[in-house]
C-alpha cells in the first residue's frame, strides 16, 4: 500500500490523478466561498458606515466588530431599542424631579391675599403708562 502521493502515481497513475483532480476543485470551491464571504462581509460593512452618521460610535463599532457583529438593520433594531429603555427612563426621572420640586403647588397667577396694595398700584400705574404710551402712537408708528 502507497504511503506517498509519489507512491501512488507509480502504482496507480489514474487513481493519483483522480485524487489530484478532486483536491483541486475543492481547493476551487473552497476558493470561491471565501470570495463570496470576503464580498458580503465587504457589503455588510459598507452598508453600516452609510448609516453610521446616525448612531453614537459605540453602536457602530459594536455592529461591526462586537462580540456579536450584525447587518445594518439588526444595528437600527438593536439603536431602536437602546432608545426606549433610554427614553422611558428619562420620562421615569422626569417625573420624579417633577414630584420632589414641588412645582405642582405653585399657582400660576398670585392669590388676592399674596399681592400688597402696593403691588397693585405698581401694576395699575404701568398699565397706564403703557396704555398713554400706546395712544401716542397709531399702527405702532409715532405721530408726526
Amino acid at each position: 500500500m502507497p504511503t506517498t502521493l509519489e507512491e501512488l502515481r507509480k502504482e496507480n497513475p489514474d487513481l493519483a490523478d483522480a485524487i489530484m483532480a478532486e483536491a483541486q476543485a475543492a481547493l476551487s470551491s473552497d476558493a470561491g466561498n471565501i470570495s463570496e464571504a470576503v464580498e458580503a462581509e465587504r457589503k455588510r460593512i459598507k452598508e453600516i458606515d452609510e448609516m453610521s452618521a446616525l448612531f453614537d460610535d459605540e453602536t457602530v463599532r459594536e455592529a461591526k466588530y462586537g462580540a456579536n457583529p450584525c447587518t445594518v438593520q439588526e444595528m437600527v433594531y438593536r439603536a431602536a431599542q437602546k432608545a426606549v429603555q433610554e427614553g422611558k427612563k428619562f420620562m421615569s426621572e422626569l417625573k420624579a424631579d417633577n414630584k420632589n420640586s414641588g412645582a405642582q403647588n405653585v399657582e400660576a397667577v398670585p392669590g388676592d391675599d399674596d399681592v400688597t396694595s402696593d403691588t397693585k398700584k405698581d401694576a395699575n400705574e404701568a398699565g397706564k403708562r403703557a396704555a398713554n404710551k400706546y395712544k401716542n402712537t397709531i399702527g405702532g408708528k409715532k405721530n408726526e
